[in-house]
């Protein structure tokens, strides 16, 4: 869990948010976390 200030500081946070920016246009799929980052689930 974070604030909206604290995810600027948060690496999980730039790992999903670059994973669904970079996603093909009209291909959406749903995020699905890899190692490390899946033990940070919420």
């Amino acid at each position: 869990m974070s604030s909206h200030f604290g995810l600027v500081a948060n690496p999980a946070a730039f790992h999903v948010s670059a994973n669904r920016l970079g996603q093909v246009e009209g291909q959406w799929q749903p995020f699905r976390p890899r190692a490390p980052f899946a033990r940070f689930r919420a």
